[in-house]
């Protein structure tokens, strides 16, 4: 997903933020819309901080 830009609309709850935060662990640019401009601006700054990916054991 590197160099992809994508918009996700409902970006700060339940599947919306999952996907945000999955296309951006995958190297997306992401632009997130939500009703609630903190909570927007909030999570954005999170998915902006690198994460560990977890490993399936097996």
């Amino acid at each position: 997903m590197r160099g992809k830009r994508v918009l996700i609309r409902g970006a700060t709850s339940d599947i919306g933020k999952e996907t945000a935060r999955s296309l951006a662990m995958l190297g997306a640019d992401i632009v997130l819309i939500s009703r609630n401009a903190a909570k927007s601006a909030s999570y954005g700054s999170a998915c902006r901080q690198p994460r560990r990916t977890p490993r399936a054991n097996g």
